[in-house]
């Protein structure tokens, strides 16, 4: 289905699916730091080896890929960040 995708196609997938799911348990939820880092993995397979079981070596660091665009990344949510912002508002 997804073969024939660029890497911005399944960046958006990401960002649309993957990380929207994720943004709506995060905001219920405090995720324990295990998750996140599973979660974070399966994303990052997922945009570089189009498998999120199978991994890849990247062509970019994750760090600088969570960056927003206008700092040179691809503005994809660092999702520790986020849990941490959504549970201190619950506080």
């Amino acid at each position: 289905m997804g073969n024939h995708l660029s890497y911005a196609g399944w960046l958006g997938l990401i960002k649309s699916v993957l990380q929207g799911i994720v943004q709506f348990w995060i905001s219920i939820f405090p995720i324990l730091a295990v998750v996140i880092n599973k979660i974070t993995s399966m994303c990052r397979n997922f945009l570089w080896a189009r498998d999120v079981l199978r991994s890849k070596s990247t062509l970019v660091a994750w760090k600088h890929v969570c960056l927003p665009k206008d700092e040179g990344g691809l503005a994809i949510l660092d999702i520790k960040a986020r849990n941490d912002n959504f549970f201190t508002k619950h506080l």
